[in-house]
């Protein structure tokens, strides 16, 4: 199946005093990396094959939060990443 672009929202409480990078980390369902993309006015949108967001796993952290080249689940929980919980629309891929 060809690639498409996923989507995912994530709204934040408040605004921060400063601007914040961040980057989505998506992981399958062995925890194997399979795509990383900015966080841009609240959505990070990942080019891939739908098919691998079964039992995925999305990690949010700030750029540069002394993160491996292919930061790991365990590493992103010890810098204090956020895993939101996931809903997937397959209609919209969002």
């Amino acid at each position: 199946m060809p690639n498409a672009t996923v989507t995912f929202a994530m709204p934040f409480d408040g605004t921060p005093e400063e601007p914040i990078e961040l980057v989505g980390y998506l992981f399958d369902g062995r925890n194997k990396l399979i795509a990383s993309a900015p966080v841009r006015d609240g959505k990070a949108a990942f080019d891939l094959e739908p098919e691998r967001l079964l039992r995925a796993r999305l990690f949010i952290a700030p750029k540069g939060a002394n993160l491996t080249t292919a930061p790991t689940v365990g590493i992103l929980k010890r810098v204090g990443g956020y895993e939101p919980a996931l809903r997937l629309n397959p209609a919209t891929r969002n």
